[in-house]
């Protein structure tokens, strides 16, 4: 008996969902290492407020990490900021914040 296979295409809407991610984290990357510089905190003060580890930490700054809500919510902790000072300075950082959010008038 023959197989049959398929030949699928990755959709549009993956690509477009890879942009969106890698645009959000690197505005959640650009505004963690923003709000720890105003602070005047270094890498070692955030992650010990935050209870991460502080190479974690230095690489959720340098690396593109998508932190889990939990981190995201440690973090802002760890920066001493609200989750949602975190979140809207991230949404200030993006390429295209329609493609996240609902924008209303």
């Amino acid at each position: 008996m023959p197989y049959i296979t398929y030949n699928f295409q990755m959709p549009k809407v993956n690509a477009e969902l890879k942009e969106i991610n890698e645009d959000l984290i690197n505005a959640f990357r650009e505004s963690i290492r923003e709000i720890r510089k105003s602070n005047k905190m270094t890498q070692g003060n955030v992650s010990n407020n935050c209870l991460v580890e502080f190479r974690y930490y230095q690489e959720l700054e340098s690396e593109n990490h998508n932190p889990s809500l939990g981190i995201f919510f440690q973090v802002a902790k760890g920066l001493g900021v609200q989750p949602n000072v975190l979140i809207d300075k991230i949404i200030s950082k993006l390429k295209n914040p329609e493609n996240l959010i609902a924008i209303t008038e």
